[in-house]
């Protein structure tokens, strides 16, 4: 039993100590694997909004000239300024298709890395844990098998063992001193009493 204890205590002391060495280099794992991934989506979110920007931009230049060139028509549809504006609406109107074209290609390229960076990160931080838990959970069935290599029977038996003889060298000892005394009182009665006779 003894043996068993002391095999235990010590496979979950070495437990204790993995959890806290090991705790530490996991949250360096998960500041490298996890949280600086994931911290760089500011940054993307960021440049999509101005993206974002840019292409109401381009949609607002395109109907101030669609607008203005409509206005022209109506004033002087042979106006040399309505060539003029026509050529600006056809400028804003590329520009529209070009910023759409490059939003939407964005927004593709975009998902694709949300969602390819998603899993990875996810997978890293399973991985992760499967490394902590793994090597605690070796340490905790070494835990478990010196529980069960307890021998129950053979310590018992030593148990009885052990009481039985040191009931029996309990009773040896007060036989040997009540023997002593005896021997010793017995000593004392068949001792011979010398007398001195005083001499005439």
């Amino acid at each position: 039993m003894s043996t068993g204890l002391a095999n235990f205590s010590t496979t979950l002391s070495v437990v204790g100590d993995y959890r806290d060495a090991e705790y530490k280099d996991t949250i360096q794992r998960l500041d490298a694997k996890i949280i600086a991934p994931l911290s760089q989506y500011a940054m993307i979110c960021k440049h999509a909004c101005d993206d974002v920007k840019n292409t109401f931009a381009a949609r607002d230049r395109e109907f101030t000239g669609r607008r203005q060139l409509d206005k022209i028509r109506e004033r002087n549809p042979r106006n040399r300024q309505m060539s003029q504006a026509e050529s600006e609406l056809m400028k804003a109107s590329v520009e529209m298709s070009r910023v759409v074209k490059g939003l939407e290609e964005q927004i593709n390229s975009s998902e694709r890395r949300k969602l390819h960076d998603l899993k990875s990160v996810l997978l890293d931080f399973v991985t992760i844990e499967l490394r902590f838990h793994r090597k605690a959970r070796e340490l905790l069935t070494k835990a478990y098998q010196d529980i069960v290599s307890i021998d129950e029977i053979k310590d018992l038996e030593d148990s009885v063992q052990t009481g039985f003889t040191n009931s029996s060298e309990s009773v040896q000892v007060e036989e040997y001193a009540d023997s002593t005394e005896e021997t010793e009182s017995e000593s004392i009665r068949e001792k011979p009493v010398r007398t001195r006779h005083k001499s005439m």
